[in-house]
């Protein structure tokens, strides 16, 4: 999974990339953590398992 965050200047940093899997088929954000931030929830159906990409931006 790729991800590229935005500066808040209508540009974004370099890009980030993450494993997640062998088989990425779908992917939703969502504050898993109660921490307000949105996290990437990814389902490998490859591996048959879930992939949690925790948002640890400040």
């Amino acid at each position: 999974i790729t991800v590229m965050l935005n500066d808040e200047d209508e540009t974004f940093q370099n890009q980030i990339t993450y494993m997640a899997g062998s088989g990425p088929s779908n992917i939703v954000a969502a504050d898993i953590d109660n921490d307000a931030k949105p996290d990437l929830v990814v389902v490998n159906s490859g591996e048959q398992s879930v992939t949690i990409i925790w948002n640890l931006c400040p």
